[in-house]
């Protein structure tokens, strides 16, 4: 699942760059920071270090909310929860099913990069005009 994933972040990342606001350019930045940290992890011997990568970008987003007059930021943090809760679900019960447990990491995360990617490419609302009588 690491080729979609890749696309869909090269898609957020370009819509970022070319159409996105600095909100949009620092979380694509973030989620491919934190896309390459976890690729060079992988390798590594089992412990918290996803956790605490996915621990690190929900914290970004969250920043990323607190300034951000749009609302993909929100929607993306609620996926990442999603997320946390998955990796947490899986460090509590071991027996989960590894299929299972990988569909639904897949799902939040691929979901979270998916709403940068629609709120990069959708041109901004204008601002309200007001009319002087």
């Amino acid at each position: 699942m690491e080729i979609p994933f890749a696309l869909l972040l090269l898609v957020a990342g370009i819509g970022a760059l070319v159409r996105g606001a600095r909100i949009e350019r620092r979380g694509a930045l973030m989620f491919i920071v934190a896309w390459l940290t976890s690729l060079i992890m992988k390798p590594w011997p089992p412990g918290p270090w996803l956790f605490l990568n996915d621990l690190g970008v929900m914290i970004g987003l969250i920043a990323l909310s607190w300034k951000s007059p749009r609302p993909w930021p929100v929607y993306a943090c609620g996926f990442q929860t999603l997320l946390l809760a998955t990796r947490i679900a899986s460090g509590i019960d071991p027996d989960v099913n590894p299929r299972v447990l990988q569909a639904m990491l897949d799902l939040a995360g691929g979901a979270a990069i998916l709403m940068l990617a629609v709120w990069a490419w959708l041109p901004p609302k204008p601002a309200p005009t007001r009319k002087i009588k």
